[in-house]
Parts: C-alpha cells; structure tokens; sequence
C-alpha cells in the first residue's frame, strides 16, 4: 500500500458463470492504451507504490483516458478514466469482468461476502441479503441512526475537543450492529473498531518486520491476526446465540436459508467492516470541509435552523434539506471513501478503442475522475451548489455502478444526512488550529492518525 498522502484545501467563501452475450461492440481495437515506459525491471512500480493517488493523476494528466502501467516482469495494469469507459466495465459488459482476483488481498479477513463473488453466486447472495437493505428497512433504522447520535451528543460538551473520525467510527459502527444484527456493541465499539483499524492498517511490505509472518504482539501481522481472532470468536458466538433465539435480523435471515455458519460470518463480518468504516470516513471528511469553508457551512446550518426549528431530524424532513444533500454529494466527490475500483477481464475486450487482453486488470479510480478539471469545473474546490446541476453518468459514481453498486448506499446516504443534521443543529465543529488532512489510499480512502475538532455551541 502507499504512503499516506497529505492534502489541504483553500478556505472557500467465487464462483463465475460462462459469459453472456456479448453487447454491442466498440470500434475494433487498436492496441494496447499509451503509457509511461518506467524503469527497468520494476517498470512503474516504485512511483506506484510511492504515492498511488498522485501516479494515477498525473497518468490521466499525461497519457489520457486510457493508459497502460507497467508493473515489470510482465505485469501491468490498464487505468481508465473516462465516464464511457467506466460504464462500459461496469455495467454495458459487467459479466466479462470479476472482482474476486482484484480482492484476493482481503480473502483471509472477508471471505466470501458480497465484495469478493462473482457471477450466479454473487448475485444469488445478495439476493439474500438485499432485503435488509430495501427503502422500507432501511427507513426503519431511522430510530436507531438518531437515538446513538444523541446518545453521543449527550456526552459532548462546547469547548471539548474531540477526535471526530474516532467519535465517527465508534457511532457508525454502533449504528450498523443495531440495525442489521440486532447487537448493541455499547462499551464493545472501541475493541470492535481497534480489531478493524488493525485490520484495514495492516500492510505486509511495511512494519518492524516486513513481509516477515511473524504472529507476535510487536509485530504488524500479529496485530492483524489478534484482530481477525477477536472478531471471528466475537462473530461466531453471535451466529451460535441465533441458532439458539432467533431474531428480526440480517443473521437470522441468513440462517434461515440454510447457509453455513461460515458464510453468514463472511457476509456479518463484509457488512460491519463496510458499513461503518466508509461512513465513518465520509462524515470525518465532511466536517473537515464544513470546517475549511466556513460560508457553505454556515448556509447549512441555516437550511437546518429554518426547516427544522430546533426539533429532531426526520425521514420527511430530508426531501426539504437539498444543502444537506448536495453537501454530502460534493464530500463524496472530493475525498470518496471507495477511491478506486478493480476489474479482471474473463475474455478480450475493446475499451475507448484499445485492446483489451483477457487476464487483464483494470482500475478505474473516483479520486481521478472526480476531479478531473475538464468534467468538474474548479475541481479543487468544495462547492456543493454544482450539484443544483444535472451530473453526466459516471463522471461521478462513488458507490459504483451495474450489478455490483454498493448495497448498502441507501443505509450509507439517510445515515450520513441524519447525523450531519444533528449534530450541525447543536455544535460547530472546528478543526483544531495548525492541523492538515493526511490521507491513507488503503482498501478505503481514510484520514490517518486523529481530526481533532472542538465543539462550538451552535447559535439557537
């Protein structure tokens, strides 16, 4: 993985079926996309590794929309940043491409959720799971989004500083528990959400002893396999207490389908790690941003002083807050939690006019496409109002696209607006003086170390 990256804004004012059929062909392929030749034997691979958001860029600056990244010995990746593209490997010919090779990484910590199947089996799957996750369920977690959130408030005071990703983590993840699983983690979200971090911050090639499996405290890896013990004896348990006493949850469901124990862990364990985490990310960036730019923060709390009138935030109160809405959109669009995407081709393929190889692997990153200055005018800057503006298809798409978008995007959008709304009606968070964002590129894109921020009162 690569180093972190720091940034700064300006305050503003499985299992695989035989293909289909084909869709409608490109233009015949030329060959394969232009590209930087790299260095001898390791090819592009250090400046990769280097700094993963930065290379991207500057390959779409300087080589286009379709570009080849020699990895030496042979291996490469194909970079595609153009919105047709994208929706070509996504949706127009989702079935000649798989996930599961791009994700084999988190094989030992996910399994077989729904990030890493393919084909009949994925879709089957979340079929399963889906329906958890329809509108109807979904607004039900209404309560239970709110009530955490002010059980956090309560324990807030003006003038405390908090570390918001932290506070933001520890409630999403209670949050995701509750609704899906029916556990109410109280106490347990601090373990819970250091067993995770271990997880997501683990890096073989980096550590005390690196590329070095070594299952010791002071070791990197042996973090990372306490974490994994802790939450597979923490899972299972909970899988046991089900088969005992049933309940209104996601994992009796699943059981009830027959599955085995260790594909309910799989999907328990996919949907607390993705349903906390890129939240969590989100609302960390969007009080940074708010904070960054004072005059949209300000026009949002106005939005809420006006339509709410100091009352709790509802479900109907959202279709009567667009700021909020198009505050949580520009965040999405400038620091997406899912920051790049990975495809594998089954058979060959034309994009954008090159080849396409089968074998091949290809990415396809929001960090770039959302802030390419040819598709999103002053990219840089954090102006929620350019989405009063209709936005072409899959020059934005932080969810994804096709058969594989997000499941849990409707969760993931009504529960970002209602925290945001409730904690922007009682305080003002500011980032403490002298603080910059630094961003770790790993399976999510996540603000590294604290985000410090004291609580202003907000004005009545």
């Amino acid at each position: 993985m690569p180093d972190r990256t720091v940034t700064e804004e300006k305050p503003q004012t499985s299992r695989t079926p035989a293909p289909g059929p084909a869709p409608a062909p490109e233009p015949p392929a030329r060959d394969l996309p232009p590209g930087p030749k790299g260095r001898w034997l390791v090819g592009n691979g250090l400046d990769l590794r280097r700094d993963q958001m930065g290379f991207f860029t500057r390959m779409q600056r300087e080589h286009g929309n379709a570009v080849t990244i020699n990895l030496g010995r042979g291996g490469r990746l194909f970079l595609f940043s153009a919105p047709e593209a994208i929706e070509r490997i996504l949706v127009v010919n989702a079935a000649n491409y798989t996930s599961r090779e791009v994700n084999l990484p988190s094989m030992p910590f996910l399994g077989d959720g729904l990030l890493n199947i393919d084909g009949d089996f994925h879709h089957a799957q979340r079929a399963l799971v889906q329906p958890a996750l329809s509108r109807r369920r979904v607004e039900s977690y209404a309560d239970v989004m709110l009530g955490y959130t002010e059980t956090m408030l309560a324990a807030w005071a003006a003038d405390q500083v908090v570390d918001m990703h932290l506070a933001m983590q520890q409630l999403t993840l209670r949050i995701v528990a509750r609704a899906l699983f029916g556990v109410d983690l109280a106490d347990a979200s601090g373990p819970f959400g250091r067993a995770f971090n271990a997880i997501l911050d683990y890096d073989e090639d980096h550590g005390l002893l690196p590329k070095l499996r070594l299952d010791l405290p002071f070791t990197a890896y042996g973090r990372y396999q306490r974490a994994r013990r802790f939450l597979d004896r923490e899972i299972f348990a909970l899988v046991a207490a089900r088969h005992q006493v049933a309940a209104e949850d996601v994992m009796t469901t699943l059981l009830q389908t027959g599955l085995q124990d260790r594909q309910v862990r799989d999907h328990t364990i996919t949907l607390l790690a993705a349903g906390h985490e890129t939240t969590s990310n989100l609302l960390t960036f969007t009080f940074h941003l708010l904070s960054r730019n004072p005059a949209q923060r300000g026009a949002l709390q106005a939005e809420l002083a006006r339509v709410l009138a100091g009352r709790r935030p509802s479900l109907a109160d959202l279709p009567d807050l667009p700021l909020l809405d198009m505050v949580i959109k520009e965040s999405l669009r400038l620091y997406p939690p899912a920051w790049v995407i990975g495809r594998r081709a089954r058979a060959d393929d034309a994009v954008l006019g090159h080849r396409l190889p089968a074998g091949a692997f290809e990415l396809m990153s929001q960090w770039v496409v959302h802030r390419r200055p040819d598709l999103w005018p002053h990219a840089d800057e954090f102006l929620p109002e350019r989405f009063t503006q209709p936005v072409s298809p899959f020059a934005y798409f932080p969810f994804g696209g096709g058969p594989r978008t997000c499941i849990g995007m409707p969760f993931a959008q009504q529960e970002a607006k209602l925290i945001l709304a409730a904690i922007l009606q009682r305080y003002v968070p500011e980032l403490v003086p002298g603080q910059r964002l630094v961003l770790e590129p790993r399976v999510t894109l996540r603000p590294a170390g604290g985000t410090y921020m004291r609580l202003l009162q907000a004005a009545a």
